[in-house]
């Protein structure tokens, strides 16, 4: 089950902020749309178990799906220079992946 929304789409959902690091290691509020939102959007299957970010030069970041979905302020944040990154409120571990351009769910 295939979805896909484009950069002028995405802007016209609902947004939310969230406060996570910077590249500078700082708190910084970011503003975009909730991952949940999109899985729910896309209809996540019950089997589904990992959420996989690709960036548009190739760099992934795994999750699992239920700590994705029990992080009510993740989101994907608009950039400046146009593109998404995440921002990941309470996942300080994971890196922060700019110029997102795809979801997998698996």
């Amino acid at each position: 089950n295939e979805l896909g929304w484009t950069e002028a789409e995405l802007l016209a959902m609902e947004t939310m902020e969230a406060e996570a690091p910077n590249n500078n290691g700082e708190l910084e509020t970011y503003t975009g749309v909730s991952v949940n939102s999109l899985l729910a959007l896309a209809e996540v299957k019950n089997q589904a178990t990992t959420v996989t970010f690709i960036t548009d030069t190739g760099e992934t970041l795994e999750m699992s799906l239920a700590d994705l979905t029990a992080c009510g302020n993740c989101i994907l944040s608009f950039r400046t220079q146009g593109g998404l990154s995440t921002a990941f409120p309470g996942f300080d571990d994971l890196p922060r992946l700019r110029g997102v351009v795809q979801i997998v769910v698996s």
